[in-house]
């Protein structure tokens, strides 16, 4: 087919070619014309005879006159062969409306001479004036063209409207194919319902989700058909708002499968309408979250839930203490708070392994549960050791003392029974110490530390027995101080060291390493984390501790910078505190010492731990956007131990999740552990976020998590922490 360009080209040549035509027909009539007129006068002077010479009034006259007349002749004048006239006759009068054209000279005066001969001399001359009037035949010849030319054209322009659209139609055509082969392939759930409800298409994703052919199910109403009774009228409400040109995004609900299950959908819909603005029906575009949505529960609830006895953990139990508080304030009552050790736990789990101790864990979680009222609540602190919460006891102290006394003895009647762990019969006993809520302190993290105190006193004094938190007891907190007292010299002795553990991938090359703060202290030697961390804190030195660290490792991966690092070497990972994030100066501090330093941030990763997260403040969201264009990444610690959400994973500028070694250790032993590992991987992956594990200790670890799709590892397989001369060895 002709392009439209290509019509009005077609139209341009036709309209030259025509006037050219027209030019040659009118040189052609003229000339025609010319020779015409000579043969007419040819014959006039033929039929001169000599006696015509004289005149004579009769019938040569007549002739010449009605010859005249008859070939349209203005006139017709005889002479002699001295040149005098003999003959004139004169043709018809001429018109008005050829006056007035011979006037402006569109008639033209052909004027012809003719010599007649006898015997071989010229006797005279026939003179002759021919009126040449063509413009009738020219004009109605020039209308003719322009009708056939108008014809023509439109014929044309007909032609070129058929051609666009037949191409208008192709295109359409081939828009309607793309949108349907984007609808055949999406993998997302497409439907269109008119205004009643009724269905008028599904795509195939659709259809394989819901077990229905859409042949089978066109036309009927999609509300009856799929949504759940419960959810009926509230999602025919959202229907509803949709035909009224109101867009609704984010829409969740249930449908129901031809099989009877039931999927999580999130909806966006949108009207359709005409050219008129009347409504077709609704375009539904939904993402089926069915799995989403579980694995962001099973997070959440591992963030408050204990994976192995499903107990509430001590995030949990903290805010359930704190609402306990708060409402035993309000009324004027007591609770108390246990704090349960199980006595020679740990030499069961040894000898017997840690299959039968967790087994024994989950059935003292159990007892616990089965044997406390509805308002009552228990949790597993970690280990070994359960709390159990008492809200209201009673509006006195001694009496609620009692109640408290009473219950941990039923406690302990009940933990101290035998125990059917595969095929083993156990006993063990517990030790219980026990506070009252409130006594000598309205915060949850006190009243913890007081019931722990008391627990500690009860396995003092023989294990299997109960003890009350008294201020008495005090006393071994002087032991707390003395430590406390040496952390502060050891900050001034400059007795602790970094350790680096090497991070690898799959392949074993080197990528980074984590540093680790040790303390030598003088006369107990290397003492861990878990034990002066918490007093740094709570000295008011983590801030001071953590910039010294900081210090120390952007100095040394200065130095290891020079000397050329290899090539698949990419991080150094810092953990900081939250009381260090959480310092006004922080972000000032880490630009000093990059400056100093002269570090490439994009070697650094900071360690963020979970609770941080809990602060979803701006400033602390601030504070993460301020690092991301210095390039430094930042990755969530210990990650599904603490404040797990997905809320926060989407909406912080994060770039890595560290699996907390406890998911690790019991990765090929617990399907939950492996499961959860499997979730956040993925989870990972989706998210565009990086992985790794921590605390993988053997072979079979390792590739069971490179079966799961996790790329990078640190752990005890590859190598334990290296002091500085070790780790700098390692990289050269």
């Amino acid at each position: 087919m002709f392009k439209q360009k290509h019509y009005k080209q077609i139209e341009i040549a036709i309209f030259v070619l025509t006037m050219l035509l027209f030019l040659v027909f009118i040189i052609s009539w003229e000339k025609h014309t010319l020779n015409k007129a000579q043969m007419g006068l040819m014959k006039v002077s033929e039929v001169i005879h000599d006696d015509l010479w004289n005149y004579d009034e009769g019938g040569s006259r007549s002739y010449l006159e009605l010859s005249a007349k008859s070939n349209n002749y203005r006139s017709i004048e005889i002479h002699d062969h001295n040149g005098e006239l003999f003959i004139r006759v004169d043709g018809p009068e001429l018109h008005t409306i050829d006056r007035f054209l011979n006037g402006i000279g569109v008639i033209s005066h052909i004027e012809l001479n003719n010599e007649v001969h006898r015997d071989g001399n010229s006797i005279g001359v026939v003179r002759a004036v021919y009126l040449h009037s063509p413009i009738y035949l020219y004009l109605n010849l020039f209308l003719v063209l322009i009708l056939c030319l108008t014809a023509l054209r439109f014929f044309l322009r007909s032609l070129r409207e058929l051609s666009r659209r037949k191409q208008t139609q192709n295109e359409l055509k081939e828009e309607r194919d793309f949108a349907d082969s984007l609808i055949n392939t999406a993998q997302t759930i497409i439907l269109v319902l008119d205004t009643k409800g009724a269905i008028i298409r599904i795509n195939p994703y659709l259809e394989e989700l819901c077990g229905h052919r859409l042949v089978d199910i066109k036309g009927k109403n999609w509300f009856d058909l799929f949504i759940p009774l419960r959810e009926r009228d509230k999602t025919k409400k959202v229907f509803a708002r949709t035909v009224n040109n109101v867009k609704t995004s984010g829409v969740i609900n249930s449908i129901i499968t031809r099989k009877g299950s039931e999927r999580l959908i999130e909806w966006h819909n949108k009207s359709i309408r005409d050219r008129a603005g009347f409504t077709l029906g609704v375009l539904a575009v939904g993402q089926d979250i069915t799995e989403r949505v579980h694995a962001e529960k099973l997070i959440e609830h591992q963030a408050s839930f204990d994976a192995l006895t499903d107990l509430p953990n001590r995030r949990l139990l903290v805010d359930r203490i704190d609402s306990v508080l708060a409402y035993n304030h309000r009324h004027g009552l007591y609770g108390a708070l246990l704090f349960i050790d199980l006595d020679n736990f740990k030499h069961i789990n040894d000898s017997l392994g840690h299959p039968i101790g967790d087994g024994l864990l989950k059935e003292v979680a159990i007892r616990l549960k089965n044997s406390l009222r509805d308002e009552d609540f228990s949790a597993r602190q970690g280990g070994d050791e359960f709390v159990v919460m008492y809200s209201d006891l009673s509006s006195e102290p001694e009496e609620a003392a009692e109640h408290a006394r009473s219950g941990a003895e039923k406690l302990q009647k009940i933990l101290s029974q035998a125990y059917e762990i595969e095929n083993h019969t156990l006993r063990l006993t517990p030790s219980i110490g026990i506070t009252l809520i409130p006594e000598g302190s309205d915060d949850a993290h006190d009243l913890l530390k007081h019931a722990d105190t008391a627990m500690y006193r009860a396995k003092e004094s023989g294990r299997n027995t109960i003890r009350f938190y008294l201020p008495s007891m005090q006393i071994n907190a002087e032991k707390h101080l003395k430590l406390q007292n040496e952390l502060l010299l050891a900050l001034d002795s400059h007795d602790f060291f970094l350790n680096y553990q090497p991070q690898m991938d799959a392949s074993h090359n080197l990528i980074g390493a984590e540093v680790l703060l040790r303390w030598q202290h003088p006369t107990r030697g290397i003492i861990p984390p878990n034990e002066f961390i918490p007093l740094a804190e709570k000295t008011g030195k983590m801030e001071q501790l953590g910039t010294w660290v900081l210090e120390q490792a952007l100095t040394k991966l200065k130095q290891w910078s020079n000397n050329t690092l290899p090539s698949d070497f990419n991080t150094l990972a810092i953990n900081i505190s939250p009381k260090q994030f959480q310092s006004n100066s922080f972000l000032e501090d880490v630009e000093h010492m990059l400056a100093d330093s002269g570090v490439d941030p994009k070697l650094l990763t900071f360690e963020l731990t979970e609770n941080i997260m809990m602060d979803m403040s701006n400033n602390m969201r601030s504070k993460m956007d301020y690092l991301k264009p210095l390039g430094i990444r930042i990755s969530i610690d210990d990650f599904g131990t603490g404040y797990s959400s997905l809320a926060y994973l989407q909406r912080l500028p994060l770039d890595e999740l560290k699996i907390d070694k406890t998911f690790v250790s019991h990765l090929t032993s617990q399907q939950q552990d492996s499961t959860l590992v499997q979730t956040i991987i993925n989870m990972s992956q989706h998210l565009g976020l990086d992985v790794i594990a921590e605390g993988v200790e053997n072979r079979t670890q390792f590739e069971y998590l490179m079966l799961l799709g996790c790329q990078k590892y640190q752990g005890q397989f590859f190598s334990t922490p290296l002091n500085e001369t070790e780790f700098t060895s390692l990289l050269h």
